[in-house]
């Protein structure tokens, strides 16, 4: 769908898409091809107004990240087990992360989304994966490729979105001050005593 040409409240790359909901939110609906769009709010709306005096800016599509999937996927994927271990220094230990699927994924004709065996998906509840290309689930009895559902409050900690229990919490109560002038007047003499 040609949505091009319109001021949608910012003019960063990563906020439009936020405010758009198409096929990368959910794969039934079509793509919002938003791009080329105004950097800032004309009077777009006045007759005389012509479109070729305003500032235009162009968009690229970002390629979602392997651990976190959503979106369209044009290019070739590879899912491979991340196996937890001990690195030799600074002796920090980096535990197995899952991968992530936390909004309908499709995979769009020419790209290949492979999973290995033993790798473990996460999805978010009710969310789709389109395939229009190809994909690849290498498994066996023995080392299967787990889908489980993502434990959406571990996702958003890790996000920051929701405050984790394990944080210290510092709770200021507000204190009550009566502000008469004979509350006041006893403060200064009690100030006064020491």
């Amino acid at each position: 769908m040609n949505i091009t040409h319109n001021w949608w409240g910012s003019n960063s790359e990563g906020a439009i898409p936020q405010r758009i909901f198409d096929m990368d939110d959910w794969n039934s609906y079509t793509i919002g091809k938003y791009s080329p769009y105004f950097t800032a709010p004309e009077r777009f709306n006045d007759f005389w107004w012509n479109w070729d005096y305003a500032q235009l800016s162009h968009a690229d599509y970002i390629e979602p990240a392997e651990h976190e999937l959503h979106g369209r996927i044009y290019s070739n994927k590879n899912l491979t087990l991340d196996p937890e271990r001990w690195y030799s220094f600074p002796q920090y230990y980096r535990p197995f992360r899952p991968y992530r699927i936390t909004r309908d994924l499709t995979i769009m004709p020419g790209a290949t989304l492979y999973i290995e065996k033993n790798v473990e998906v996460h999805v978010w509840p009710n969310v789709r994966i389109l395939v229009l290309g190809n994909l690849i689930a290498d498994a066996t009895l023995w080392q299967p490729i787990r889908f489980l559902p993502l434990n959406v409050t571990e996702a958003l900690e890790e996000k920051g979105k929701i405050g984790t229990r394990y944080k210290r919490s510092i709770l200021k109560r507000p204190r009550h001050r009566v502000l008469s002038a004979d509350f006041k007047h006893a403060e200064y003499i009690r100030k006064k005593r020491r």
